[in-house]
């Protein structure tokens, strides 16, 4: 009867480590788990940031590269309507001296 009782207490004190056992394994892999996830976190946080960076960046090159388009558009306008200007104001002098100094010829002469 004796042994039976030791065998009794042997299998209850053994039962009792394995449950002990398990929770502190369960309590090893949950904060494991927590781990990561911060880890993950941290991580996701990181690569937005950058993400977000590399966007400001390459928005602040688009507008650069607009901003430059642009002031050579305006600049090549200008000569545009430079040349323009000169080209009438060329023909609006030819015009005038042509006009003074033109002799009339023909049937128009004759009045």
């Amino acid at each position: 009867m004796e042994i039976s009782l030791v065998k009794a207490r042997c299998e209850a004190q053994k039962a009792k480590l394995e449950a002990e056992l398990k929770v502190a394994l369960e309590q090893q892999v949950t904060e494991r788990l927590a781990r990561v996830h911060e880890d993950s976190l941290r991580q996701t946080g990181a690569m937005r940031e950058q993400h977000r960076k590399q966007l400001l960046d390459l928005s602040g090159h688009h507008e650069r590269e607009l901003g430059s388009q642009l002031a050579q558009f305006r600049a090549e306008l200008a000569e545009r309507e430079e040349r323009q200007r000169r080209l009438v104001e060329d023909y609006e002098l030819r015009y005038r001296a042509g006009t003074g100094g033109l002799v009339i010829q023909g049937p128009l002469a004759r009045r």
